[in-house]
């Protein structure tokens, strides 16, 4: 909130149009109090692609202002991946961590550059696009696919992934774990691709930290919302990408949910894999950016 206890909603997380985060009721408690110049950083999300899209949605001006020190909610050990991630992007701004009211002398709240299912400013995709390989992509290069079988057991999603995944290999598909990875390795990895297929998952986030993408990217889902984000990405990016809907089994277990593919030769038939099908063509996208510049707000 500004000093008038208005709502600053740059702050806020918002998904597919809800809001996530609101005020928190008055009265407030012991407050301290910051002064001079600080960046409203945002929130720190354990999970890859929410870090990617949401924790660094505000960070573009953090790039340009690198002597105002970040306010941070939720600030735990950053992950080694997180950390690779900030200083790819340039972060050099101290990061401070907000754990109780606190009343700032001038606080900047950058407009978000992502809101997930809704948009993805151009501005702030050419900003995570920091990316060069250290080699040039040349055609022919490894057909990956982004696999989630080596996950914990309740991030993997997808029950018949392994026995899917022992055809592609079979077929020239190098069977990739990219949480096995560093940062720079799986972006170095990424931008040598030809082809990069997988199940719909964070993995693909990735391309966003990538300059450019010459791969056809290839993401297999069940009908569900979240496909609009990698729409998205894609749209904004001018990513070579086709997404196909599969018919799956769902199936909820403890504390997390499960497919099973109905049908793995739609796989198969779609990447072209040698059992018969032909290869299928991939038709890119007309590029668009999302129209309106970005801009740092003051709530002081």
């Amino acid at each position: 909130m500004d000093r008038d206890h208005r709502d600053v909603e740059p702050a806020a997380i918002h998904r597919a149009g809800q809001r996530l985060v609101h005020p928190p009721p008055a009265p407030y408690g012991p407050e301290a109090r910051r002064d001079g110049e600080h960046i409203f950083a945002g929130y720190v999300s354990p999970l890859f692609g929410h870090f990617i899209l949401e924790s660094c949605t505000h960070l573009w001006y953090a790039r340009q202002r690198p002597e105002l020190p970040l306010l941070w909610c939720r600030l735990s050990p950053l992950a080694p991946y997180q950390t690779a991630v900030l200083e790819l992007l340039g972060i050099r701004n101290q990061s401070l961590k907000v754990t109780q009211p606190t009343v700032v002398e001038t606080l900047h709240v950058p407009d978000p550059g992502c809101v997930m299912r809704h948009m993805l400013n151009a501005e702030h995709a050419r900003f995570l696009g920091q990316y060069t390989p250290r080699s040039g992509w040349r055609p022919g290069g490894p057909k990956l696919w982004l696999s989630r079988s080596a996950l914990p057991e309740k991030l993997k999603s997808f029950a018949n992934e392994v026995e899917i995944e022992d055809v592609l290999a079979a077929d020239g598909w190098e069977i990739y774990h990219p949480e096995q990875y560093t940062i720079a390795s799986q972006l170095e990895t990424l931008a040598g691709a030809s082809q990069i297929a997988g199940f719909i998952g964070s993995a693909f986030h990735s391309l966003l930290l990538l300059r450019e993408v010459n791969a056809e990217v290839t993401i297999f889902s069940p009908k569900e919302p979240r496909i609009i984000t990698y729409k998205t990405i894609a749209t904004v990016k001018g990513l070579v990408q086709r997404e196909v809907f599969l018919e799956f089994k769902s199936v909820r277990t403890a504390g997390s949910r499960q497919y099973t593919l109905l049908e793995p030769e739609t796989v198969y038939d779609t990447l072209g894999v040698q059992r018969g099908g032909a290869k299928a063509k991939v038709k890119a996208p007309s590029p668009r950016g999302v129209a309106g510049a970005l801009r740092p707000r003051r709530a002081s």
